[in-house]
């Protein structure tokens, strides 16, 4: 019985697959929604993401990939959870995934009205600020060259949303994409360590007073 119960119990896929799996659906929603809506992306004011969600053509792709991300990076976080370990990245998979969710949702009224569209607008910004955040968090949880430089495109890319926002620049799906592909890629190495972290096995210390102990035949 106990080993059926610990059987359940055990975490089917790594946590690193769930967490590339939720980031190649998501890519490979838009990559399918680009090319049946491309003037959103080459139009002289380059549209958000979300634009996907409210035509016909993309609105199934868009919500098939944010769905999946979310629902994949939910379970990667209640796996983590399990585990009793590695609680930053559990928050930030459950955080992301939730964020993603409540973004979607707000997307396919947020045309309608002027507050609807505050709305969707309000949940950008939030996720938006989450995706930095968690891009700085993982970035020194990593803590090496390549996590900072992930990072810096990470910031960059935030940057040039806030410029779009206030009609310096248009360019909002590029940041939105190149600030969604450097957090994923610092999720993804960030959970692939944790993971390989959990299956080192730990070594047994020698028992009190048998270190130096020679043996005597």
């Amino acid at each position: 019985m106990a080993h059926n119960r610990e059987a359940a119990n055990r975490p089917r896929r790594p946590v690193w697959s769930l967490v590339l799996a939720s980031q190649l659906a998501l890519a490979l929603a838009l990559a399918v929604c680009i090319p049946l809506m491309p003037r959103l992306l080459f139009s002289r004011s380059m549209s958000g993401v979300s634009n996907f969600g409210v035509h016909t053509r993309t609105v199934l792709p868009y919500t098939a990939g944010f769905v999946i991300c979310a629902c994949l990076l939910l379970k990667a976080s209640t796996q983590l959870a399990m585990t009793g370990q590695n609680r930053q990245l559990a928050a930030l998979c459950r955080i992301t995934g939730v964020l993603f969710l409540l973004n979607l949702l707000s997307t396919y009224p947020y045309h309608l009205d002027s507050t609807w569209r505050l709305v969707h607008d309000l949940c950008a910004i939030v996720l938006a600020l989450a995706l930095l955040i968690g891009a700085v968090t993982l970035a020194e949880l990593l803590h090496d060259r390549s996590g900072y430089i992930v990072l810096a495109v990470a910031v960059a890319a935030f940057v040039v949303m806030g410029l779009t926002q206030v009609g310096l620049l248009h360019v909002l799906f590029a940041g939105e994409v190149a600030s969604g592909i450097a957090f994923g890629i610092l999720l993804v190495r960030a959970a692939k360590r944790a993971e390989r972290e959990v299956a080192l096995p730990s070594r047994p210390r020698p028992a009190a007073g048998t270190q130096g102990r020679v043996r005597r035949v």
